[in-house]
């Protein structure tokens, strides 16, 4: 751009702003060298009424400095946005973020379900099975979980049931040998 607009060069000049204005966010650019304009290439911006934020096209302008004198300014390069596209890209761009977050929120959940099954809800179902089934006046017990519950509160709720039923086996014999000493005694 420097060159072209240093050497006043409008073929080069419309190649550069053509080249800008196939970007799809940008609606027009403008090549000026001092007053004389080298080269302006646009198309036409959609009028876009259904956008929540609507907003004009702005306009960008950056002064361009001599190749030889940084200090000079020998012309401007103007920019106006398409605020339709970029709306467009920013709707895309908010829905694939959304889109993306709830995956991740989906796959969460499905992993803590899926722990919580696996560590939790099993190992107290196959507890309560295993209690259902027991016969308690022979002395049953339930076993002890897999290494992974033998420490927790799985594990806890087993030692605690077993020892319950230790004290259930116990005072049933105490009592059976108190009936058979009442039987006697009677």
């Amino acid at each position: 751009t420097r060159v072209a607009v240093f050497l006043s060069d409008d073929q080069l000049a419309k190649e550069i702003a053509e080249g800008l204005a196939g970007n799809d966010i940008v609606a027009e650019v403008t090549i000026r060298a001092d007053d004389k304009v080298l080269a302006r290439v646009g198309k036409p911006v959609a009028d876009n009424r259904s956008m929540l934020l609507h907003s004009e096209p702005q306009r960008l302008t950056r002064a361009i400095h001599s190749p030889f004198v940084a200090d000079e300014v020998i012309g401007e390069i103007s920019l106006v946005s398409n605020p339709a596209v970029i709306a467009e890209k920013l709707r895309h761009s908010v829905i694939s973020t959304v889109l993306v977050q709830l995956a991740e929120v989906a796959l969460a959940a499905l992993c803590s379900v899926l722990v919580v099954m696996r560590l939790i809800t099993r190992p107290i179902t196959s507890i309560s099975n295993r209690l259902h089934r027991l016969n308690v006046t022979l002395g049953e017990k339930v076993p002890l979980p897999s290494n992974l519950h033998r420490k927790d509160e799985i594990g806890q709720l087993v030692h605690d049931v077993n020892v319950m039923i230790d004290r259930v086996v116990t005072l049933l014999g105490n009592e059976r040998v108190l009936r058979q000493d009442l039987e006697v005694n009677e």
